[in-house]
C-alpha cells in the first residue's frame, strides 16, 4: 500500500469511528489556514477527545488489525443476531400459542354443535368474539 493510500485509509477509519475530523487532520500533520492559528488541541485532547468530540482512542480498534479484535467484533455481531433470533422465537411461540387457543375454541364449538363443521373458521371466530 502506498503512503497516500494509507493516509486515506487512516482518515476514513478515524472519521468512521467517530473521531473529530479536525483531530484526524491534526494528527496527520495538516495544519493550515485558520486551524493552524486558532485550533490548538492538547495531546490529551487528540488522544482522548473531549465532551464534544472523540479522540484517537475511539479509532484505535478500527485502525488495529489483529485476530483478537476481529474475533471480538465477530462475537459482538453474532451475539446481536442471536438476540434478534431469540426475540423472534418468543414472538412466534406466542403467535403459535394464540393460534392453538383459537383452534381449541373452534374444535370445542364444533363438538358442541356438529353443524358448525361446515362453517368457515373465520366466521366462528367472529361469532365467538361477540
Amino acid at each position: 500500500m502506498q503512503t497516500h493510500g494509507f493516509r486515506k485509509f487512516f482518515k476514513t477509519a478515524c472519521i468512521n469511528a467517530g473521531m473529530n475530523p479536525l483531530y484526524s487532520e491534526y494528527v496527520m500533520g495538516h495544519r493550515s489556514g485558520l486551524t493552524k492559528s486558532y485550533f490548538k488541541p492538547s495531546d490529551m485532547e487528540l488522544l482522548e477527545g473531549n465532551d464534544k468530540a472523540l479522540g484517537y482512542i475511539s479509532a484505535i480498534n478500527d485502525l488495529t488489525i489483529n485476530e483478537e479484535h476481529r474475533l471480538h467484533k465477530k462475537i459482538d455481531e453474532l451475539t446481536k443476531k442471536n438476540d434478534e433470533i431469540k426475540t423472534m422465537e418468543i414472538r412466534h411461540a406466542e403467535e403459535i400459542k394464540g393460534m392453538r387457543d383459537q383452534m381449541s375454541q373452534i374444535l370445542t364449538m364444533i363438538q358442541h354443535n356438529p353443524k358448525l363443521a361446515r362453517v368457515k373458521p373465520e366466521a366462528l371466530m367472529k361469532k365467538n368474539t361477540k
